[in-house]
């Protein structure tokens, strides 16, 4: 994905006359995990770094803070802040690097109790460059994530990409966050004013506006 960014990276800079967006990573979702908005990708932030952020919606609002301590290997704890039940220990293993003509494969696991969040899911992640630049996942999961999800990130700019996801949740984990789907499908604009910083703007199930702000660090 890495190596696959870097090309469209410099395609971009050429094209827009703007400098190398050497700070590229792929969106941080509302639970800390690399992935859409809700949903997981099979792609890793940077080794030894890491992340914080908060989401926030109308009647959800949860912070977090990620990590990817060994390669292959990221987790994240999130909790939110207006039901202290949602607390998720959230991991995910890439078994599977992509190569130029193989996708990346991971799998996961949300735990915590009574959490909304709960699930586990196997994701695939591919990048492709025609038609247009984009990042690619299909999944299936449980809890949470019930059945098939799937995502994108098309790269309108190395600073700027557009977020599309479908998931139908399971809705009695859903409800635990007063959300009650009427599409299943989630908008959102990632932009990247800084090199280390997502601020993602999100629509979620045709209903509620929010907003995820994230940092990460390397050590």
């Amino acid at each position: 994905m890495k190596r696959a960014v870097k090309i469209v990276v410099a395609s971009l800079t050429l094209i827009a006359g703007a400098p190398a967006a050497r700070g590229y990573s792929d969106p941080i979702n509302i639970l800390g995990i690399t992935g859409y908005i809700l949903t997981p990708s099979a792609y890793l932030q940077t080794k030894k770094s890491l992340t914080v952020g908060a989401a926030a919606t109308s009647d959800f609002k949860n912070i977090f803070v990620s990590s990817v301590p060994f390669p292959g290997l990221e987790g994240s704890v999130s909790y939110d802040t207006e039901n202290d039940k949602n607390v998720s220990l959230n991991i995910k293993y890439q078994f599977l690097p992509e190569t130029k003509h193989l996708p990346t494969i991971a799998f996961g696991i949300n735990a915590g109790g009574s959490s909304a969040f709960n699930g586990s899911y196997v994701a695939v992640s591919k990048y492709l460059d025609a038609p247009i630049p984009q990042t690619i996942t299909v999944g299936y999961g449980t809890g949470i994530y019930k059945n098939l999800f799937a995502g994108s990130e098309i790269l309108i700019h190395p600073r700027l990409t557009l977020i599309t996801e479908y998931i139908e949740p399971d809705r009695e984990k859903i409800s635990k966050l007063n959300i009650e789907p009427v599409i299943h499908a989630n908008f959102g604009l990632k932009l990247m004013p800084l090199n280390n910083m997502q601020v993602i703007f999100y629509y979620n199930f045709g209903k509620d506006a929010g907003v995820n702000l994230n940092y990460s660090v390397k050590f």
